[in-house]
Parts: C-alpha cells; sequence; structure tokens
C-alpha cells in the first residue's frame, strides 16, 4: 500500500510543483496523509467536511487535505 500512496503523492506534488520531490519531502508527504487519515477514521476529524460532500471516504478527504498543504507552500503560490 505504501507505495501507491508514493505514486499518488509524486503524481500530485509533480502537478503541483512541476518537480519532482526530494526522497525526504516524499517520505513527509506519505507521513502526512497517513496521518491525517488515521485522524479521519478515529473521527477526530470529519471527511465529509474536508472533502465537500456526503458519504465521501477517508482516504478521499486525506489526500485533499495533503493536496491543499501542496497549494498553499510559497513555492507552489509563488511559482508563477
Amino acid at each position: 500500500m505504501r507505495h501507491w500512496r508514493a505514486f499518488r503523492s509524486i503524481f500530485i506534488f509533480r502537478r503541483l510543483l512541476t518537480r519532482r520531490p526530494a526522497p525526504q519531502e516524499l517520505a513527509r508527504l506519505i507521513s502526512f496523509q497517513e496521518g491525517q487519515l488515521d485522524r479521519i477514521r478515529v473521527e477526530d476529524l470529519d471527511a465529509n467536511g474536508i472533502a465537500g460532500e456526503e458519504n465521501s471516504s477517508p482516504e478521499l478527504a486525506s489526500w485533499v487535505m495533503l493536496t491543499r498543504v501542496l497549494m498553499n507552500l510559497d513555492e507552489t503560490i509563488t511559482k508563477y
């Protein structure tokens, strides 16, 4: 499962930042996504509120959170 998380993390990172993440960046992205997924599963966070639609899966909501973090990086904002 971790390989799939790495692939998806790299895809999102490259779409937003137009470069590959460094190995330590990739490790932190995967760790962040897994941590948010755990928080959603124990109902510390609301998956529906995060993903913006009813019956959202915890998995989807955790990827939305990771994407939002990347979208708010200074590197992403000042890229253009």
